[in-house]
């Protein structure tokens, strides 16, 4: 059998490319399985001249953009290591309704893909319209908004009815497409948990600028957007733990730029976890580790991070994690957590998910 996966194909987000890693392994259990690379790939070690010409001038004027720019180039080299080493990905596709008769099964998803805020340029394909209707799955699609505008609902419709399997991501979204479509699809979980902690394991790497400042533990924070008023240092000195500030341009080059495997081996052994991310949170949860939950805007979106994270919060039995600025983004004992409720729910919606998916594909799973 042969299938092919699509979603965001990106070099800078660990959430996209560890949930696009995930459901691939999976897929790879039922057969050979291709990401399709089906917009331009925009790798900025190779495009820089021309997809950053305009910051360009800003760095004859700021060694902070200049610093900035450095660091992002060296991060995109390890996600695409990463990339390279990990997932199996075609960038010869030309036109998706070339390859509509080479693969038995395409599936879509997880990730934003149903976003109408993302434009048809933006992810190309989104309802699979390019292969026969029998061949189209959506694997925990998520629409990520909490309406679907008018001028969308039309297109909306016809896509998702035309697809042979539909699962969602969030469970909000089910009634969305119940009220659109008329069907009730099966809210699943994210790609990340179909892997058990010792898969994940299997691929994190220790990083090796890694010594002795963090053998007594570490603060790992990861956070999307801006508008952070947060005081990690102040929360360092009560805790009594350094930082490690991923994608933090402003601070250390050997924390900034770490890749999809390091970040995994540093999630995994964290002491504590700052995170607006519904991935980081979700690995916080995947690893045991306690982590807090901080509800915050992310520019260039229109609502909080909280519904989506408020929502795996609420499933897990930990919505105590979940921290506000009036606090300071601070829980009265951070480092301890209780994730008795954790293991029943993971091993239940896991099993949900890989049931959809070996019906989905013929039940033939491995």
């Amino acid at each position: 059998m042969r299938i092919a996966q699509l979603t965001f194909n990106v070099y800078n987000n660990y959430g996209n490319m560890l949930q696009k890693y995930a459901l691939h392994r999976v897929l790879r259990r039922h057969g050979e399985a291709d990401v399709i690379w089906h917009t331009k790939d925009e790798f900025l070690p190779e495009t820089w001249e021309w997809n950053w010409r305009p910051q360009l001038a800003k760095m004859s004027r700021s060694s902070e953009e200049r610093r900035k720019f450095t660091f992002e180039v060296i991060r995109q080299a390890k996600f695409k290591e990463f990339e390279q080493r990990h997932i199996r990905t075609r960038f010869d596709v030309r036109a998706l309704e070339d390859i509509a008769d080479e693969y038995d099964y395409f599936v879509v998803g997880s990730d934003q893909v149903w976003n109408p805020e993302f434009t048809e340029q933006f992810f190309p394909g989104r309802f699979l319209t390019f292969a026969p209707k029998e061949k189209r799955i959506a694997y925990a699609a998520s629409i990520a908004v909490p309406s679907i505008p008018e001028r969308f609902q039309a297109a909306w419709r016809k896509g998702i009815l035309g697809m042979s399997r539909v699962s969602l991501r969030e469970r909000s979204a089910v009634g969305l497409v119940k009220e659109l479509t008329g069907l009730e699809p099966p809210a699943l979980v994210d790609p990340v948990f179909l892997l058990t902690a010792s898969e994940w394991s299997e691929v994190a790497i220790k990083p090796p600028w890694l010594d002795g400042r963090y053998e007594s533990g570490y603060i790992l924070t990861y956070f999307l957007g801006r508008g952070l008023t947060i005081d990690i240092q102040k929360i360092s000195s009560e805790v009594g733990l350094p930082v490690i500030a991923l994608f933090d341009p402003r601070g250390s080059f050997d924390h900034y730029n770490v890749g999809p495997a390091e970040f995994l081996w540093l999630a995994a052994h964290a002491s504590l976890i700052y995170t607006n991310s519904f991935h980081g949170t979700a690995f916080s949860i995947l690893f045991g580790r306690p982590f807090v939950m901080c509800n915050f805007l992310n520019a260039g979106f229109k609502q909080p991070v909280l519904s989506r994270n408020y929502a795996l919060l609420e499933m897990c039995g930990l919505t105590e994690r979940l921290a506000v600025a009036d606090k300071n983004f601070m829980l009265a004992r951070p480092l301890e957590i209780d994730y008795s409720a954790r293991d029943e729910v993971m091993t239940r919606e896991r099993s949900r998910a890989l049931a959809f998916l070996d019906e989905a594909l013929g039940g033939d799973g491995r």
